[in-house]
């Protein structure tokens, strides 16, 4: 095998002094380089692996905020809902009281007119009668042709009148 070594040109002082330096080489890539990229590697993945941790707590608590809100949203409407439901109710008592009120005033208004009207009619009545009663004393003195005296006058129309009343 020495022969083979020989012919292929092979150096024994050589093939160690370069193991040697390979080693040497080995070892020193080890130390500076291998385990701090392995170390600056581990320490990325830590930093990826966190990132998507909190990724994954921002979207749950995202999902939990937009739970609450939608539940809170729910509630606040339920809560409007019954609101207007009660400002409804209120207007229609406060409509209801109103429409009884202006009832009220109007049936009142019609009495008072009808009150008015019956003393105007009683009124206007009277007049008529004094107007028929001093027509009819007219007509009796022109049919008679004759002269009535003041107290005679006075007692026709007391009587037109009593005969008006009567009827």
């Amino acid at each position: 095998m020495a022969e083979l070594i020989e012919k292929l040109g092979i150096d024994w002082r050589l093939l160690i002094a370069q193991i040697v330096n390979f080693s040497i080489l080995a070892f020193i890539l080890t130390k500076l380089l291998y385990r701090p990229l392995l170390k600056m590697l581990d320490e990325r993945r830590a930093s990826a692996r966190a990132t998507v941790e909190g990724a994954e707590e921002l979207a749950n608590a995202k999902r939990e905020l937009s739970a609450e809100t939608e539940t809170e949203r729910l509630r606040a409407r339920k809560e409007a809902d019954g609101i207007l439901a009660e400002a409804r109710k209120r207007a229609d008592i406060l409509r209801a009281e109103a429409v009884a009120q202006l009832e009220q005033e109007l049936i009142a208004l019609k009495n008072k007119t009808a009150a008015e009207l019956e003393n105007e009619r009683a009124r206007a009545m009277g007049q008529i009668k004094n107007d028929i009663a001093a027509l009819a004393l007219s007509a009796a003195e022109k049919v008679l042709e004759r002269e009535v005296k003041d107290k005679d006058s006075m007692r026709l129309a007391q009587e037109a009148v009593e005969i008006m009343r009567a009827k």
